[in-house]
């Protein structure tokens, strides 16, 4: 068969590489099927193929998701059993296959003569059954379109030996996209009133269940490529059904109704793709479109590539969609030299128009970027609005300020200047330079603010951080939450470690302040500074003026002074260090213990803690010291209570060792332990001993019971019930003793009295000197006259017998007669 065209038109014509005659009048096609048409300066020519029958295999072992495979290539599986049961009277899909990805890889199934041998069993006898297979087409979205039904196959009492059925149609010529897939499935109707399985079976020697296609896998005859110009100067239509190249130099080289309609337009293939710009591209896919010159859109379906111009003529450079579908480069203006932006691939991205242009999206669905050089990688609605904004992927993330970064995660919004979120869930960062690296409703609201992690945390501080926990806010200057929950910080520089609800609560210039963990610890004084809590629970450093504070742990220890400075608790329960009347208190401590320096509540011991809390507190002296105990109170500078319960040291520079219920109310006094004891003058001491007391300056009584050493510079060693009252007076024990002049002395004994200035006791029993330097070694004596010496019996030994060396005023024995030197 032969047919010819006349032409109007000076053409060139190539077959495969070799050049013909050009300028000629007419052309003549040859060969079986050719069919050529003119329409008004266009040539269409259809040459097709001659086609073989294709045998497609049902593989049950090989996954094509969502399905099993539709292929030409055919296993070593062994046989394959797909049961089904279906109820009575009803219908159900049992199998289904899909072609693998690329094939077939054209435009058009030819139109053909198809059939399916397909396998079955019952399980029981005497089912009945209508098969019905069935033939879609599945595009890159999933979207199935029935394109064949062939006839049903009744069957009535199937047998349960294995049988082939056979049901067949004629496909009709079908137009597919290159990247569609064949999907067979294979429907069976019960038609009878119970329930009923039926086996279908695929694979191995003998019931490899197979389609009869048109799919054209083996070409039979090389099909020759002509090349026709269109109605451009220089155009090119090289094969392709219903292509148009209209624009100089433009060519449309295959596929289906594309148009390459301006100068240097190019068409690779594809169908219903137009490139109306000059010098775009277009290499394939589907209804894709390119309005702005040196633009290219590779493949995909829908991709669009809107108009680009220049106010003042500078250069515009062009865009490029690479595939996917539904993407959209949008039309815009330019006062200066821009450049083209490029969506990779995916579905329904959009560039929008800018100033410069440069925007990226790399793929992902429904994404968004509107500002010159502005990126996207992929993921899903993600929106890059800023100048140089980035989003690297994920899901709902906004970066709509200069240089603002979203790694990744969803629903994040980096609306400052340089922010970044590294990913996570509804992070928010507005503050200028600043980071949330992940975790989720993060928010750093600040310049140069950072949060690592976790959730609910915020940083709304200049340069403040939350390195993780859970709804932690660091609002002060430079603050920092490291960890924990609900821990907030609003002072600058201070730090939070971690732990549960502490607070940095302190206002005015408070810098440098620190709490490491616990709970519900606190600091919330006016300009405090340089204070730290370590640990514990529910302590507290508030007042006004505060630096340099210290509590090391415990639980509802407080510090309040007004301009406290250098002050420590280092733990335990309930402790005080307040101070309202002392200007500036500063360098007190309390080592430990429980509730020192407070008044009032109830403790119960068998469970050691408080039933009620302290309701009052005794003011801490500067410089004071309580090492630990129970109840202890040091109330003036320098006192000191090591240890103890109730102690009280409220004299200047006192110290009580330990003991109970012991009072060091004087300057420099002493009290070493025992009970109820009380040192109330000057540089007193009491070393220990029970309801002793110490009142005379100086005065000392270093153990005993109930004695009382009352004047200046009065000593009692020990005893009971021993009274020192007058200056440098000295009991040294005994019971019931009274040492009552200047100077006196009892040595012990029981109910003695030196009453007069330089008198002494020995000892013995109810003596009495009321005399001058007078001095009684005995019992029940009592002095008459001054610098005597009064005894009960008196016996000398071993006295000399002369008189011979003795001093005067010596005693001398002479016989029997005693005399004196």
């Amino acid at each position: 068969m032969s047919t010819q065209i006349n032409l109007s038109k000076r053409i060139a014509i190539q077959n495969e590489c070799v050049t013909l005659t050009p300028n000629v009048n007419s052309i003549n096609f040859e060969g079986s099927g050719i069919n050529a048409t003119t329409s008004g300066d266009n040539v269409t020519v259809t040459v097709p193929g001659s086609y073989g029958s294709t045998i497609f295999y049902l593989n049950e072992t090989v996954a094509q998701a969502p399905y099993k495979e539709f292929s030409a290539v055919i296993t070593n599986a062994i046989e394959q059993i797909v049961p089904a049961t279906v109820a009575g009277g009803g219908t159900a899909t049992i199998a289904a296959y899909q072609t693998p990805s690329g094939v077939p890889g054209t435009t058009l199934i030819p139109g053909g003569f198809w059939q399916f041998y397909l396998h079955f069993n019952a399980t029981t006898a005497g089912q009945n059954w209508i098969i019905r297979p069935f033939l879609y087409k599945r595009d890159l979205g999933g979207i199935e379109t029935l394109i064949l039904t062939p006839d049903p196959i009744i069957v009535t009492n199937m047998s349960t030996t294995t049988t082939q059925y056979i049901s067949d149609a004629v496909l009709s010529s079908t137009s597919l996209f290159v990247t569609d897939r064949i999907v067979v499935k294979i429907n069976m109707e019960n038609t009878s009133g119970v329930s009923q399985t039926v086996n279908f079976r695929t694979e191995g020697s003998q019931h490899y269940s197979v389609v009869a296609n048109t799919l054209n896998q083996n070409t039979a005859i090389p099909v020759p490529e002509i090349i026709v110009l269109g109605t451009g100067t220089c155009s090119t239509n090289r094969c392709g059904v219903s292509n148009i190249a209209s624009g100089a130099c433009s060519a449309a080289l295959s596929g289906f109704s594309n148009s390459a309609t301006c100068g240097g337009a190019v068409i690779t293939g594809g169908s219903s793709n137009t490139a109306s710009a000059y010098y775009s591209t277009i290499g394939g896919g589907y209804n894709n479109t390119t309005s702005a010159d040196y633009s290219t859109v590779s493949g995909g379906y829908n991709n669009s590539i809107g108009t680009f111009s220049s106010f003042y003529n500078c250069p515009i450079y062009g865009s490029t969609i690479g595939g996917g579908s539904c993407n959209t480069i949008s039309s815009y203006s330019a006062c200066y030299e821009s450049y083209g932006n490029t969506i990779a691939g995916g579905t329904c991205n959009s560039t929008l128009s800018s100033y410069y242009n440069g925007q990226t999206i790399g793929g992902g669905v429904r994404n968004t970027t509107s500002n010159d050089y502005s990126f996207v990688g992929g993921g899903v609605q993600n929106t890059a609005s800023g100048y140089q904004s980035m989003i690297g992927g994920g899901s709902g993330n906004i970066a709509s300020s200069v240089t603002s970064t979203v790694s990744g995660g969803e629903g994040n919004n980096a609306s400052s200047p340089s922010s970044t979120i590294g990913g996570g869930n509804r992070n928010t960062v507005s503050g200028g330079v600043s980071t949330v690296s992940g975790g989720r409703l993060n928010t750093a609201s600040a310049g140069y603010s950072t949060i690592g992690g976790g959730k609910c945390n915020t940083a709304s501080g200049y340069a403040s951080t939350v390195s993780g926990g859970y709804c932690n806010t660091a609002s002060g200057y430079y603050s920092t939450i490291s960890g924990g929950y609900y821990n907030i910080n609003i002072q600058e520089n201070s730090v939070i470690t971690s732990g549960e609800a502490n607070c940095l609560c302190s206002t005015g210039k408070s810098p440098g302040s620190f709490i490491g963990g616990g709970n519900n610890n606190s600091m919330s004084s006016y300009e405090n500074s340089a204070s730290a809590i370590v640990g514990g629970s529910c302590n507290t450093i508030s007042g006004y003026g505060e630096h340099n504070v210290f509590i090391g742990g415990g639980k509802f220890n407080t510090h309040s002074n007004y301009c406290g400075q250098y002050n420590t608790i280092s733990g335990g329960y309930y402790n005080k260090l307040c101070n309202t009347t002392c200007r500036v208190n500063y360098g007190s401590t309390i080592g430990g213990g429980i509730g020192n320096n407070t008044l009032g509540g109830t403790f119960d011991f068998n469970t050691g803690t408080y039933t009620t809390a302290p309701t009052g507190f005794c003011e801490a002296g500067r410089l004071s010291f309580i090492g630990g105990g129970y109840r202890n109170k040091a109330t003036c500078e320098f006192s000191l209570v090591v240890g103890g319960a109730f102690n009280t040291s409220s004299g200047y520079a006192s110290t009580i060792g330990g003991g109970a219920i012991n009072t060091a109310s004087g300057y420099f006094l002493t009290v070493s332990g025992g009970l109820l004891n009380t040192a109330s003058a000057y540089y007193s001491t009491i070393s220990g001993g029970y309801e002793n007391i110490a009142s005379g300056s100086q005065s000392t009584v270093s153990g005993g019971r109930t004695n009382t050493a009352s004047g200046q510079f009065s000593f009692i060693g020990g005893g009971s019930g021993n009274t020192a009252s007058c200056d440098y007076s000295t009991i040294s024990g005994g019971y019931k003793n009274t040492a009552s002049g200047y100077a006196s002395i009892v040595s012990g004994g029981y109910g003695n009295t030196a009453s007069c200035y330089y008198s002494g006791i020995l000892g013995g029993l109810n003596n009495t000197v009321s005399n001058y330097k007078s001095f009684i070694v005995g019992s029940n004596i009592t002095t008459d006259r001054d610098i005597t010496t009064f005894v009960n019996n008196l016996s000398i030994m071993n006295i000399p017998v002369s008189a011979a060396g003795l001093p005067t005023g010596s005693v001398w024995k002479n016989g029997s007669v005693l005399n004196i030197v």
